[in-house]
């Protein structure tokens, strides 16, 4: 048996371990609400037709990806007897709250040199094609649809809010720290906070190329955890930004390819405009130097850092992409 640590790209503590039997993800959950991320699953997965790039189906012998369940029969293992999963965090450091399921074998599209914003754009726009066509199912049948699994996720506003306390509270602000605040409350003005709060729809909540992976059997979204209620907006802005930031490729070239693949995939009856899409990538990148400058400040951890003050780096850079 063989294990190793995963760091790029998670959130929650990962490894991966490699036994004659296969290879698993075993992770530690630090954040979200686990009952709704179970719940949302558990929708994906009941419903019929679901296509491979919506569940993972590269593993030989599985016809869906599921999460391994313990002895009980739980699909998470819970080893403390604390209130709340964040009172476990606060008091030893981890959740205690554990799950296992089979790695997936290809390679997500940080890892390929060739970035199509057309190929993106097609697979999100059928994400989002198929969580609609769920989500309206489940409003026909009467059953409860997809909760909220990460209180405030995206909640533009509510960062900024919290960011603002944060920076109030410091005595002694770093040269570099007061520079970016500068520009954020400049940038704040630009902003409508409230914009990915306006819409309602079923999205993955973390659309990015690093959650999009390419196996034998085509291409499949990964980390459902975010899957919840909110604005295809975020989802659309999210993938375009992380395919700018994978390819450098900068200009308005990028978003016109994204979105007519997109809009063929999910014809919606008022297809978003060019300005509209724009105008999200700002906010998300907004969104982003904000939350990464606040956990700069109060060491928080939430982004895992390559080297000290990386986030701080990562802060700036969004927000002079912002002007």
């Amino acid at each position: 048996m063989k294990i190793s640590r995963l760091q790029e790209g998670h959130i929650n503590l990962t490894w991966k371990i490699d036994t004659n039997k296969g290879s698993f993800i075993i992770q530690n959950l630090l954040v979200g609400n686990i009952k709704a991320i179970e719940h949302n699953y558990s929708l994906l997965l009941n419903f019929d037709n679901i296509p491979r790039w919506i569940i993972p189906r590269f593993m030989s012998g599985k016809e869906v990806l599921e999460w391994i369940r313990n002895f009980e029969g739980d699909t998470f293992s819970e080893f403390h007897e604390y209130e709340s999963m964040a009172e476990c965090i606060e008091k030893d450091g981890s959740s205690l709250c554990w799950r296992i399921y089979p790695y997936i074998e290809g390679k997500t599209g940080e890892s390929i040199d060739v970035c199509e914003s057309e190929k993106y754009g097609e697979i999100l726009g059928e994400l989002h094609y198929k969580f609609n066509e769920i989500n309206s199912q489940i409003i026909e049948s009467g059953k409860s649809g997809f909760l909220k699994a990460i209180d405030h996720f995206h909640d533009t506003s509510w960062y900024f809010s919290e960011y603002k306390k944060v920076y109030a509270s410091l005595t002694d602000i770093d040269d570099k720290v007061k520079k970016c605040n500068n520009i954020i409350e400049k940038l704040s003005g630009d902003f409508d906070l409230d914009l990915f709060g306006k819409e309602s729809g079923v999205i993955h909540g973390d659309a990015r190329i690093a959650n999009v992976v390419f196996g034998d059997g085509g291409a499949c979204f990964i980390d459902m955890d975010t899957v919840m209620p909110g604005s295809p907006l975020v989802d659309i802005a999210d993938m375009i930004r992380s395919i700018i930031s994978h390819t450098g490729k900068d200009d308005l070239s990028v978003i016109e390819e994204f979105m007519n693949a997109y809009n063929k995939a999910n014809p919606l009856k008022k297809p978003y405009t060019i300005k509209e899409v724009q105008t999200a990538l700002s906010l998300i990148r907004f969104e982003l130097a904000v939350r990464y400058l606040t956990d700069y400040i109060t060491g928080g951890g939430y982004f895992k850092e390559e080297y000290p003050g990386q986030s701080l780096d990562k802060a700036k850079t969004y927000l002079n992409a912002c002007l």
